[in-house]
């Protein structure tokens, strides 16, 4: 049973008050719309028209039934033009799931000028290194560094992940170059990945650009090891030792002098960042406007979907 059908046709009758006018009006046989109205009767087990000769009446019941069709068709119109509205105007709540690293030291000062542009945007924004359901937790955009693989989620590339080994001016200022032969015997900051307990492998480089050589670092001496980044970056700045750590974790201590790079960068093929959202055929417009606003950004820092700020970025020349 077409039930919206049926509540239609009824709204149509009692306006018009017979099954003629009403049937002409909705471009359907009179037969018909009389079938619909005893349909509906006989599944709300109630008359709702008085049938005269001369005109049809609405019974007490009828009355009832067509107030709350009215209010029903009225709420659920409203609703429509709500959502065809988001589509269209860059308005309401939007959630949003951070990395915590990447939230912190990229998107979370970006945040002033897009509340400047998109003021009648309200933004939630939590921040996990841990997967979370997007569905179940209602985030309309998630950064992730990682690939989620879910058949619900369209992945929009921000940028590779470039990954870096550095160190603070005052830990190299006191020891010999670091070299492919000494570098594992120095004191090293390592990363724990929370979900499966497991130190994050470190890769060496040396040779330049168009030569590049790739290979294993097993430091014999771990200083730190940590599940955070923001605290690598920390121990890092401090002298503690040498780390290797994603892009967006260094890309501001380098560009004020607090770490220096010791090796040529190497991009990683299992990470990138991505944004992802709901796959859906309509993209809201809160969702459209957050992610060209983050394109434009990283844009503007000199990152995009192919390089990050280290494809300019050269290894420091050192004395010793």
């Amino acid at each position: 049973m077409d039930k919206l059908n049926l509540i239609n046709t009824f709204l149509a009758v009692s306006r018009m008050g017979s099954f003629s006018a009403a049937s002409a009006y909705l471009g359907i046989d009179p037969s018909t719309a009389s079938k619909a109205i005893q349909q509906l009767e006989r599944h709300l087990e109630v008359r709702l028209f008085i049938r005269t000769t001369r005109k049809l009446q609405l019974t007490h019941a009828g009355e009832q039934y067509q107030t709350s069709c009215v209010d029903l068709l009225d709420g659920l119109a409203h609703c429509e033009e709500q959502l065809h509205q988001q589509q269209v105007d860059a308005k309401g709540l939007l959630k949003i799931n951070l990395p915590v690293a990447y939230g912190q030291l990229y998107i979370l000062p970006m945040i002033g000028r897009f509340n400047e542009q998109y003021p009648e945007i309200q933004l939630d924004i939590s921040l996990n290194d841990d997967y979370v359901d997007m569905v179940s937790h209602s985030i309309d955009i998630a950064v992730r560094s990682g690939q989620l693989k879910d058949s619900r989620l369209i992945a929009k590339q921000l940028s590779p992940m470039d990954f870096a080994t550095c160190a603070a001016p005052s830990f190299l200022s006191n020891r010999k170059a670091i070299t492919a032969a000494n570098i594992n015997k120095q004191p090293w900051i390592l990363y724990r990945f929370n979900h499966t307990g497991k130190v994050m492998p470190l890769t060496g480089v040396k040779g330049n650009d168009k030569n590049k050589q790739y290979y294993d670092i097993a430091p014999s001496h771990a200083a730190l090891v940590t599940t955070d980044g923001l605290s690598m970056l920390t121990a890092c700045k401090a002298g503690v030792g040498l780390m290797q750590a994603p892009h967006f974790i260094i890309r501001d201590a380098l560009k004020n002098g607090e770490l220096q790079l010791v090796q040529p960068y190497y991009r990683s093929k299992l990470f990138k960042v991505s944004a992802y959202y709901l796959h859906r055929g309509y993209v809201p417009a809160k969702v459209r406007a957050f992610l060209n606003f983050l394109v434009d950004e990283l844009n503007n820092i000199g990152e995009n979907h192919q390089s990050t700020f280290l494809s300019l970025t050269k290894p420091c020349q050192q004395s010793r």
